[in-house]
């Protein structure tokens, strides 16, 4: 038995360091003699995994392999109200988020994404901070430092049909995440204008603004769960495609927050404490609402998720208010595919403006 033991374990160890060493070097190609004693020894491992007491005999290593991916879990949910009449609404008294309505204007198409693209032009050679993959994977995320204008340029290019399959930079999001673009481009002023029942408030000073950032990015980029501790008014100014982009956001209530916050072990990998450990994902559906997907959790907690989840897809011009302490889940979605099925790769450009009341 301690013989097979040692054996295995190396026929574990030799396995891996192949499989490392093409994920390393994808390039360098094994001799084929050295290829032919690889799949041997995986033949002969997958011949010992079949052994009474196959738990012992394989390699750390070798187990990991042979363990499937937990199957995510379909969250069920509710779409968020959208307020027709906004003239007397005081969103102080609103407990839940809701889509504000009553400001939709008829603009030719592209029209919205036409002026904020001349206005950040005029910005072009001001140096940005762009987020690299996602802040929820401290280990693969990174910010890079460049001009506006060069970020544009990469926006502009998806744009074109050869552009599918390249909204992201070695496999990870390019986002322009929570930039202050109003404090530096005094030419935006023009063209974005908060929701009349928040320009109403800020007329009488009624609410002090945190701050004002945009979010301007491809399809698929993702903010992770999360909560502010401040109201926050988000707008979807403008985007490639008004018919073909939006914003889809899972909404979750500060109630359900003892299942969401991260654990203990989660704060190791330096997750921020407002973020959630959960992953969540969507599954795209031909012709229907996005279903949203969770990664394999107690059957009990999915199912208070279930019960209190809100989602919608704000489209260009709408407007999402979102209370204090809310979870929310964002994700730049494209509504229509192409004849052949495929979906553009454009990008959206949001508004939020984070504020308390004074």
């Amino acid at each position: 038995m301690l013989l097979i033991l040692i054996q295995s374990q190396t026929i574990g160890l030799v396995i891996s360091a192949y499989h490392a060493s093409l994920a390393l070097h994808p390039s360098v190609l094994f001799p084929p003699s050295a290829q032919l004693a690889v799949h041997m020894l995986a033949n002969i491992a997958k011949t010992l995994g079949r052994a009474r007491h196959s738990d012992l005999l394989f390699s750390h290593a070798v187990l990991r392999r042979t363990y499937s991916k937990p199957v995510p879990r379909e969250i069920k949910t509710r779409p968020v109200p959208r307020l027709a009449d906004t003239h007397d609404i005081d969103l102080a008294s609103l407990s839940t988020p809701a889509i504000l309505g009553g400001v939709m204007k008829s603009r030719p198409a592209g029209a919205a994404a036409a002026d904020l693209m001349k206005a950040l032009r005029e910005g072009e050679e001001r140096l940005v901070d762009v987020e690299l993959g996602r802040y929820d994977s401290p280990e693969s995320f990174d910010r890079v430092t460049m001009r506006l204008g060069q970020y544009l340029d990469w926006l502009d290019m998806l744009g074109s049909p050869d552009s599918i399959g390249k909204n992201k930079v070695d496999g990870r999001q390019l986002y322009l995440a929570q930039w202050r673009g109003a404090d530096e481009i005094q030419s935006l002023s023009a063209v974005i204008a908060p929701h009349p029942v928040l320009h109403k408030l800020l007329d009488k000073n009624r609410i002090d603004v945190y701050q004002t950032s945009f979010f301007i990015g491809p399809n698929e980029a993702v903010t992770t769960l999360h909560h502010d501790p401040y109201m926050n008014c988000f707008q979807l100014a403008a985007t490639s495609n008004s018919a073909g982009h939006g914003k889809h956001f899972l909404l979750l209530p500060p109630t359900i927050s003892d299942i969401l916050k991260p654990k203990p072990s989660s704060l190791t990998r330096q997750i921020q404490r407002n973020t959630s450990h959960l992953n969540f994902s969507l599954h795209h559906t031909p012709g229907g609402a996005p279903q949203v997907h969770v990664d394999q959790m107690e059957d009990a907690d999915a199912d208070l998720i279930s019960s209190a989840a809100l989602t919608c897809v704000l489209k260009e011009g709408e407007t999402l208010f979102i209370p204090r302490r809310w979870w929310h889940r964002v994700e730049n979605v494209a509504l229509l595919p192409d004849e052949q099925g495929k979906t553009s790769d454009g990008w959206t450009a949001g508004v939020a403006w984070w504020f308390l009341y004074s």
